[in-house]
């Protein structure tokens, strides 16, 4: 997991972008809810 100088934006091991954010946190678990995402550069 390479980082960008974008914040939430990484490079995989394959060299495709991906994002990652946080929506919060749950109430119940206490842990972080994220959201992974990828898009195509063309």
């Amino acid at each position: 997991m390479s980082k960008t100088k974008y914040s939430g934006v990484f490079i995989d091991a394959k060299g495709n972008f991906y994002y990652e954010t946080e929506l919060g946190t749950d109430k119940m678990s206490d842990k972080r809810v994220r959201k992974k995402g990828r898009r195509t550069v063309k």
